[in-house]
């Protein structure tokens, strides 16, 4: 079994390390880039309001910069005189985004890499399909991207926006293109396809790829250094066949486990609580001569699904993505989704639209589980999680390509430091984690807290919507890049756009509430479905089950 051969799972989860904190405030509360108003023009409401957001921001500030000075890097080590050899420096269990990434950059410092992945490329894989701004960056970096474009196999993301619960849409349909502000991209990519080139990349880069074979143990060897027995059948032989099947057996110094949320491997090696589920879950499906033209990718909130929501993006072969997420905190479980759907097909107006009358299904729905996040210690001894197996998911977007490419990038320069410094202690462990937590990981804090102030305040997306139909494009740029990673979350804190959206809270608390005017969209779509699911949960008195 996994983590057996002498050592146990406290073993490989090692001691003495400080945890990977997701409770610090982040720095850059205040965001002053394009602020629209002088301090001159604020009124005593707004002078308020941006006093008590700077004293905030500096706050966080300082905070983040105190808590920086842990980040340093580890020191070399002499070399061992009994160093037992080994085959490959390092073994990446999943050929996914983040594993992809770890190898290319491991193998790209010199390293002797080796990755496995159960599935054969290319394969399907129900996810999102937005690939944002950071994720986009790193793949110009290793010359995806530009091979992918060239291939034609990508859709830029030119019109979007949103639509709220209450029906507001904010979506750019005619002027200037998304990103014409900032220059903020995103793209829609299948997976299968953008997983594809991320693989082969790795491979390009010096790996050896070894897909079809599933990881069936990992042993660690007790050593100074120790080293990781890693062994894994061919997994297109099933059956009775499947004692009879092909296998290897590797040994590495170092293990990079990137198998996805459920991250079975994690759970052998005790990194995860066994029999730990997802948080979360999306789902995903395609259709085919959908009368959309209006956008290119759209995200829906529904009052049933809060904190979740569902999307739309347009592919470059004309397949319409359609998918819903269920995020931590709401009421709604992955069994609403089906039934949600139907419903919201029928009569949201706009997805109804979009659809219409011809549409055909290119690729029936499929749901995944998420792991949401990111974990208290993504490491163990000579081992680092990345990706979903660490939960690297924005609780607020369910959004996971870009730290998985970033988690991935970090993980596999942070094992070549290791491997040149010959230092593989905790310490250089720990030195991922932290380094992770000070790229991307200090926003899940703001994420989460982001997800209870929709699902309990509906109508604060009202207003962002109102609000952006007025700010145009700017805002929708501004928008976008908060919720794909490249500001913070907190960035919604500016002065200006804080007490203009908690102006047009009031009115619309007035416009819903008080003068009770009609709805744009039906509010109950899939809340009979979420209401009974919650009762019989209630009744049983178990947990929403995500996965």
């Amino acid at each position: 079994p996994i983590g057996a051969a002498g050592v146990s799972s406290s073993d490989v989860r090692g001691s003495g390390s400080r945890p990977y904190s997701k409770g610090r405030l982040p720095i850059g509360l205040m965001s002053f880039e394009k602020l629209p108003l002088t301090l001159a023009s604020l009124t005593p409401a707004q002078t308020a309001a941006a006093l008590f957001v700077t004293v905030g921001g500096v706050v966080n500030a300082v905070a983040r910069c105190r808590d920086r000075r842990v980040i340093k890097d580890f020191s070399s080590l002499p070399s061992r005189e009994n160093e037992q050899p080994v085959e490959y420096d390092v073994v990446v269990v999943g050929g996914g985004p983040s594993g992809a990434t770890a190898a290319y950059f491991a193998a790209k410092s010199g390293l002797r890499v080796l990755v496995f992945d159960a599935k054969k490329f290319p394969r399907v894989k129900p996810c999102g399909d937005a690939w944002c701004a950071p994720a986009l960056t790193i793949l110009e970096e290793m010359g995806v991207l530009q091979q992918m474009e060239a291939d034609r196999v990508v859709h830029p993301v030119k019109r979007g926006g949103l639509i709220s619960p209450f029906g507001y849409r904010c979506i750019n349909t005619d002027g200037d293109a998304y990103g014409a502000v900032t220059g903020c991209k995103t793209y829609a990519i299948k997976r299968e396809i953008g997983d594809n080139y991320l693989f082969k990349a790795a491979g390009a880069a010096g790996a050896a790829l070894c897909d079809g074979f599933e990881v069936t143990a990992c042993a660690f060897t007790e050593g100074d250094p120790g080293s990781w027995l890693i062994s894994a059948r061919d997994s297109s032989v099933g059956g009775e066949d499947a004692a009879a099947a092909p296998t290897k057996q590797v040994r590495a110094r170092l293990l990079i486990v990137a198998d996805g949320s459920t991250s079975y491997l994690a759970q052998k090696l005790g990194l995860l609580p066994q029999g730990s589920q997802p948080q979360a879950v999306s789902s995903t499906a395609y259709v085919k001569k959908a009368a959309w033209q209006e956008a290119d990718g759209v995200m829906i909130f529904n009052r049933s699904m809060l904190p979740g929501y569902s999307a739309l993006f347009r592919h470059c072969d004309n397949d319409v993505y359609i998918g819903t997420y269920v995020l931590p905190g709401g009421r709604a479980t992955s069994r609403a989704i089906a039934p949600f759907e139907t419903e919201a097909m029928e009569q949201h107006p706009y997805i109804r639209d979009a659809l219409g009358p011809d549409y055909e299904w290119s690729r029936k729905r499929k749901v995944a589980p998420i792991r949401i996040g990111g974990m208290a210690k993504p490491y163990g001894r000579q081992v680092l999680l990345v990706g979903d197996s660490a939960g690297f998911v924005d609780p607020l977007t369910g959004e996971g390509i870009h730290t998985a490419i970033k988690s991935g990038k970090i993980a596999g320069h942070c094992v070549a430091e290791m491997v040149r410094k010959r230092n593989y202690s905790q310490q250089a462990s720990h030195a991922y984690a932290l380094r992770c937590e000070d790229d991307f990981g200090y926003e899940f804090w703001s994420s989460a807290l982001a997800a209870r102030v929709v699902y309990h305040l509906p109508i604060a997306i009202d207003a962002i919507a109102v609000v952006g139909q007025r700010r145009g494009q700017a805002f929708l740029d501004f928008f976008g890049e908060v919720m794909t990673g490249v500001r913070p979350k907190s960035a919604f804190f500016q002065p200006a756009l804080l007490v203009d959206v908690a102006l047009e809270m009031l009115r619309q608390i007035v416009v819903q509430h008080v003068l009770r005017r009609p709805p744009l969209v039906p509010l109950d779509i899939g809340q009979a479905t979420v209401d009974s699911q919650a009762e019989k949960k209630a009744a049983s008195g178990t947990a929403a089950t995500y996965a």
